[in-house]
């Protein structure tokens, strides 16, 4: 019989968890093929949470994990702006890899690989490479039927096969003033702080900069639609006047984007070629040109011939720019005309397919812009250049632009090669503020 002391000494019977491991224990023990079994059970289950979680991360349920998701890709910037920092109208149509289950990739400077090259920037910029290229290929072999080499420009007589397509079927008239500037060979252009000083003192005052008074329309621009903060594309470029009025309304960031790239001595101002733009895309807030388009495909700078080089040029803008962003447009303004092979100047004919791809909000000159959009003969020059505030948007309908121009200056009818027009005022009588 036994005595209370020897019972509470006496182990407890053992749980029915503790008599399946003993028995499991024993039988691995006995039987080396289920210690093998057990034992990559368990490494799978490992692997397969371990690898779960370091792919999904630790955000919370689906359900918070999917807003946190949402949240990020709505408040960041259009992720192939490839480092842009700006508050501007981005897509934000890319959400972060981790949402599909993926590490992002990264590669120098901490843009994603995959943003560059699949983006909305890069489908942009590759549907537009594909339109030229077709385009060019059509020119070319007009061209080859005809003789002529027209890849390095400088060619001194517009081609005749081109003609019809240069002067939208001899609508546009047709003046002479040859140059040959191309790029090959030409001498390092440098921009420095001083230079840039120097110009923002002048803006200060109100004085104008080169291209006579494009930069004094640009600073009424600049003021009512303003890019502070924004990032900024100042397009074509030989002496920094314009980037030094993008720095002096204070955009966040001032970048020259050229065929031929200048040497910036100055940390306020960034610069790159095309060919870099095209190898890796970004959307600027805002984008500048000035006295630039008009000489896209004449050849004068050595760039291959193109009838619609110029339209072209611009169509590119729209994937440069952001969504809704805003492009100041600089063209010779007067009576359509080709002035072979410097520049193209635009009226009322040719002017509404330049702006086509955009909205024209508002045009920014003087009391000359009435006459000079009315038709007014410029003769070869291409002196006045009013700038156009464009939204990078489809217009409402396909003669907004056209209606728009009728609206600010009074409907005018398009003069042909052989109309006749007064000679434009060689001055602007009220100088702009």
């Amino acid at each position: 019989m036994l005595t209370p002391a020897s019972t509470s000494s006496r182990s407890p019977a053992p749980s029915l968890a503790e008599r399946v491991l003993m028995r499991l224990g024993a039988r691995l023990v006995s039987h080396p093929r289920y210690a093998c079994l057990c034992l990559a059970l368990v490494l799978a289950t490992l692997f397969y949470f371990g690898a779960n979680s370091s792919t999904r991360g630790f955000d919370g349920p689906p359900k918070r994990r999917q807003e946190i998701v949402s949240h990020t890709s709505a408040s960041m910037p259009d992720s192939t702006d490839a480092g842009s920092t700006s508050s501007g109208t981005g897509s934000g149509t890319d959400k972060p890899d981790r949402a599909h289950g993926r590490k992002p990739e990264r590669q120098h400077g901490g843009s994603h690989k995959r943003d560059i090259r699949y983006g909305p920037v890069a489908k942009c910029a590759r549907a537009w490479a594909r339109a030229h290229n077709d385009e060019m290929a059509a020119v070319n072999k007009m061209l080859e039927a005809e003789g002529v080499d027209g890849s390095q420009g400088c060619v001194r007589t517009m081609p005749a096969s081109l003609v019809d397509s240069y002067t939208q079927d001899g609508k546009l008239g047709v003046d002479s003033w040859y140059k040959c500037q191309p790029f090959q060979g030409h001498t390092e252009t440098v921009y420095t702080t001083q230079q840039i000083d120097d110009n923002l003192l002048r803006i200060a005052l109100g004085k104008k900069l080169y291209y006579k008074y494009a930069a004094l329309f640009m600073y009424k621009a600049a003021a009512a639609f303003p890019w502070a903060g924004k990032d900024v594309a100042i397009m074509g470029s030989q002496r920094p006047n314009f980037e030094s009025i993008c720095i002096y309304y204070n955009a966040s960031t001032c970048t020259t984007i050229d065929y031929h790239k200048p040497i910036s001595k100055d940390s306020r101002l960034q610069t790159m070629t095309i060919d870099e733009w095209d190898a890796a895309p970004r959307r600027f807030d805002a984008a500048i040109s000035v006295s630039s388009f008009e000489h896209d495909g004449l050849g004068r700078y050595g760039d291959p011939l193109n009838p619609d080089g110029d339209l072209g040029a611009v169509a590119k803008m729209s994937c440069v720019l952001k969504p809704g962003g805003i492009l100041y447009l600089s063209v010779p303004v007067a009576k359509d005309k080709i002035v072979w092979n410097m520049h193209r100047v635009y009226g009322r004919l040719r002017l509404p397919k330049l702006l086509a791809p955009f909205t024209l909000l508002d045009v920014i000159g003087d009391n000359q812009l009435k006459e000079r959009l009315n038709g007014c003969d410029s003769g070869a020059h291409g002196d006045y250049q009013p700038i156009f505030v464009l939204r990078n948007a489809p217009q409402p309908h396909p003669y907004f632009n056209a209606e728009r121009l009728d609206e600010l200056f009074g409907a005018s009818e398009p003069l042909l090669a052989d109309d006749s027009a007064p000679q434009c005022s060689s001055t602007p009588t009220l100088r702009p503020t």
